[in-house]
């Protein structure tokens, strides 16, 4: 999508219907060619799986302003996305406060069984709702 599309892409639902319809492998790409607004108005939007994609490959600096973004449940789910030995990297990214709510429903999911998000998997790798496929964060190899 070039700057002039990406300017015509206005609602969230064009924005949501857009994203579903490019190819994976162009997805990340073209959420950072979007505009900031555009950007966090599709990311609050997706799923915790797509947010897990979209973070997988960022900075630090870019994965702050993002975790940030979202509500404390909304961030447990997209932490609880990676392998558990990156859980601490990406709680150290939010404020105290929202650090502490987060551990908190991150524990207490880990403890009751029949949570709303799928246990974690094991390896170093995102594990991709949408097509059944593992992203690994470090490296964004896809595997089947």
């Amino acid at each position: 999508m070039t700057n002039s599309e990406t300017t015509a892409v206005r609602s969230t639902e064009e924005l949501l219907e857009w994203w579903q319809t490019l190819p994976e492998d162009e997805q990340r790409s073209a959420f950072a060619d979007l505009s900031p607004a555009e950007a966090s108005g599709l990311f609050l939007a997706l799923d915790s799986a797509d947010r897990a994609y979209i973070l997988a490959e960022q900075a630090d600096q870019q994965r702050r302003v993002w975790l940030r973004l979202l509500a404390p449940d909304d961030a447990a789910d997209v932490i609880q996305r990676f392998p558990e030995e990156e859980h601490h990297d990406l709680l150290s990214l939010l404020d105290q406060h929202t650090w502490s709510q987060v551990e908190a429903l991150l524990t207490y999911r880990s403890d009751v069984a029949g949570g709303d998000e799928p246990p974690l998997r094991p390896g170093p790798t995102v594990h991709d709702s949408r097509t059944g496929r593992r992203v690994s964060p470090a490296t964004g190899a896809v595997s089947e």
